[in-house]
């Protein structure tokens, strides 16, 4: 049994002859009479009795009629979505990132995305919100975009990204924020801190392999020490709450605290930086991530975030 031949059934039975249907179809009719019939002989039921110069469908291929539709119906319904697919109109795109990138960056672009592609789905992948022990955060979500687990990823720059197609979104800073006790002291109203002044001093930090870690205790290592880490938290809000009540300094990118006064964290005078990338794999071309990806290419092209 073919589509084709239940396309043909239906159209006859709703035109009262072969020809009407044939001339509908735009086939001919000698052509449709075969497949009707074949597709009888195939159910081993009569479909229609003739009636004069026109046909009328039994009882049988009435019953059967119904069926037939909603199979059709549903092909044209698969060819639809197929058509949409095609053309990055209709999908899903699966995000993997830090939640920090989606205040700063994707936050706007998402919404906006959502407005001109109503039909594609986002699904967010925040890393970060429980601890990650020393596993390095960003390698992971370059594993799982390899391992095809998600579409698109917030990251900083890739060492081996050839199988990658990457650009820069926006630039991150690590950012020290001293406990509340401490802001009538002169030295917290500074804009800048040095590393340097940080030996013995308590600190609230993320875990292994998070950015303003890494940067933050390579940075204490060249200056002869190792940092004081009273606490550690994948979590920025936690890391604040902790500095407000005294457990120490925070340390932190500023892109997870953009509205709170933050002191730059610097070595050998030069503030603390990094680039968020974001990146999704060059080799698989799906329409729906890759309307999204140039939407968001745009938006940081224009600083629209």
């Amino acid at each position: 049994m073919e589509l084709r031949q239940l396309e043909y059934f239906s159209a006859v039975a709703r035109e009262g002859t072969y020809t009407a249907a044939a001339r509908r179809l735009h086939i001919a009719q000698p052509a449709m009479w075969k497949q009707v019939h074949e597709l009888e002989r195939e159910l081993g039921v009569a479909l229609f009795e003739r009636v004069g110069r026109r046909v009328r469908i039994t009882a049988a291929g009435l019953l059967l009629l119904d069926r037939a539709d909603q199979l059709l119906g549903g092909a044209g319904r698969i060819r639809t979505l197929a058509h949409e697919l095609r053309l990055g109109q209709t999908g899903r795109v699966r995000v993997g990132c830090f939640a920090p990138h989606i205040v700063v960056f994707l936050a706007p672009v998402i919404a906006a995305f959502r407005e001109s592609h109503p039909k594609i789905a986002i699904e967010i992948s925040e890393y970060g919100l429980e601890g990650s022990g020393a596993v390095d955060p960003s390698t992971s979500l370059v594993g799982f975009l390899r391992a095809g687990a998600t579409d698109v990823i917030t990251s900083p720059p890739v060492e081996d990204a050839t199988d990658l197609d990457g650009f820069a979104a926006y630039q991150v800073t690590v950012v020290a924020v001293p406990p509340l006790r401490d802001a009538k002291e002169p030295t917290a109203r500074r804009s800048r801190v040095a590393v340097t002044a940080l030996r013995d001093v308590p600190l609230v930090v993320s875990p292994p392999g998070y950015f303003s870690r890494q940067r933050l205790e390579a940075a204490c290592r060249v200056a002869g020490f190792e940092p004081r880490i009273e606490v550690e938290s994948s979590s920025p809000a936690a890391l604040l709450a902790l500095a407000d009540h005294g457990v120490g300094t925070a340390i932190v990118a500023n892109d997870a605290i953009p509205t709170r006064p933050v002191r730059t964290l610097t070595f050998e005078g030069r503030a603390m930086t990094e680039t968020v990338w974001l990146y999704r794999e060059s080799r698989r071309r799906d329409p729906a991530v890759e309307a999204f990806f140039a939407a968001a290419r745009s938006a940081a092209s224009t600083g629209g975030r």
